[in-house]
This record gives C-alpha cells, structure tokens and sequence, in this order.
C-alpha cells in the first residue's frame, strides 16, 4: 500500500482502481487497489488474469476522456468471459497533481546540509551533485530527493527539467565554473552561485570571456541568497530558498 501512494505523489495523471463489492466468488479480496497509467499497469493488482486487463482498459480509457471518475458492476462470467460465476463492483478516480519544480544543488557541504532539508519541506524536488559519497551520506533519504556521486556532470543536468532553479554552492571557485557553464548554456530560471562579491564579479568575468552575452551572466545570483546579513548556513540556506521562492 505505501509504493501505491508514493507512485500517486509522483505521478501527474493516474487512475487509481478499487475494487468496493464482490458478489459471489472473485479473483481477488475487498479493497484491492491498482494504480494505472496510460502505458499500463503501474503498481498493485485487482487480482491479475482477465479482470485487470479489463480494468486496465476502462482505466486507460478515462484518462481519454479526463474524467474524474467512474463506477461500474459486471457479472465475470457473463461480462468479462471468466470462470469465476461472481459479481464485482469497481471504482475509478482520476488523480492529477502539478509536477514538482526542481532544483540542482551542486555541493553537499554545512549550506547544502542545511539547504536541502528545506528545499524539500518547500515543495520542491531536488537533485544533489557531490563527488563526497561520506557528505552526501548525511541527507535523510526521501522520495523526492536524488543523489548524484558521478564525475559526470552531464548525469544531473539531464534529469533537470528547463523550468528548474541551480544552486552552486561547490568546494570553490574551479567546481563552481563548470556547473555555471551548463546551467548558462541552458538558461534556467534561476541561477546562483555562493560567493563574496569579489568572487562573483571575478566567475563573471571569467564566463564573459569564454563567450556568455554579459546580459545573460549578469542574471546569475551571486552572492547568492537575499542579504540577510549572516553567514551561519542555516541563515544562507533561508535566504537562498527565499530568493528561489520569490521567482516560483
């Protein structure tokens, strides 16, 4: 039952079956749930064989229709050409929930430590870069919370949807560099980069010169975060879900 509501958080459109009545003799027991999307069977049973292929097509065809729910009886042996001599009655709801917004955070130092967690609480769906396998360690694992450990920075970029917000908050200025160049090269939303101003105005010069449109390396936030006047990271990791909060 827990994989069924953590498949139905993650989904964006599903169609969840329960079977509420049984008349007679039945292939599966009162309450059997199913969840169904349109390229099939996602997760549970109603009892496999021929009554799930038949659920499974009347499922697939309301989120044809994208209504929001359906209730229909049939006898087995009569309607759906089984054995079995009973009646079962099904129930069809349509779920349908907005996407989570993601964010990138390159560096799983104090600040991520912190940042994480709220980032998570804020809603949001985030991928975590660090080669560090003993600081990514740290995070408490959770649903929407996903750990890259690879050298390759092109493996987190390709999960990130162009809607997502970057957060590079590396070991320093020559781990930071790289993840700006990609961020750039695929314009996100939000881009921001921990740092003094020296630091900022030295990455964005640098960026200039290998060929970014100084318009465009000047949406970069950095220092990153609204000025709160504080370096504690828990301060930093508030003022910088602040500042994605405020472009969401």
């Amino acid at each position: 039952m827990k994989n069924i509501y953590q498949k139905i958080v993650e989904a964006s459109e599903i169609v969840l079956v329960t079977l509420v009545e049984i008349s007679g003799s039945a292939p599966s027991h009162l309450g059997a749930q199913m969840l169904v999307n349109a390229n099939g069977l996602v997760e549970g049973t109603i009892g496999g064989g021929k009554l799930e292929n038949f659920a499974i097509t009347k499922a697939q065809e309301l989120l044809l229709t994208k209504e929001s729910f359906y209730f229909g009886s049939w006898n087995l042996q009569q309607d759906i050409k089984m054995s079995c001599g009973g009646k079962v009655s099904l129930s069809f709801q349509m779920i349908r929930s907005e996407p989570l917004k993601s964010v990138g955070v390159f560096g799983a130092g104090h600040v991520s430590q912190e940042l994480v967690p709220l980032l998570l609480k804020a809603g949001f769906k985030v991928y975590v870069h660090d080669e560090r396998v003993e600081w990514t360690n740290k995070f408490t694992p959770n649903m929407h919370l996903h750990i890259f450990n690879d050298k390759n920075l092109d493996l987190i970029f390709s999960r990130l949807d162009q809607d997502a917000s970057i957060v590079s908050i590396t070991k320093g200025h020559d781990s930071d560099l790289p993840v700006l160049k990609k961020a750039l090269d695929k314009n996100y939303r939000y881009i921001g980069v921990m740092g003094s101003e020296v630091k900022a105005n030295k990455i964005k010069s640098e960026l200039v010169e290998f060929g970014f449109k100084k318009e465009i390396v000047e949406k970069i936030h950095s220092p990153i975060g609204i000025d709160i006047n504080s370096n504690h990271p828990f301060h930093i990791a508030i003022s910088i879900v602040s500042e994605i909060l405020i472009l969401k």
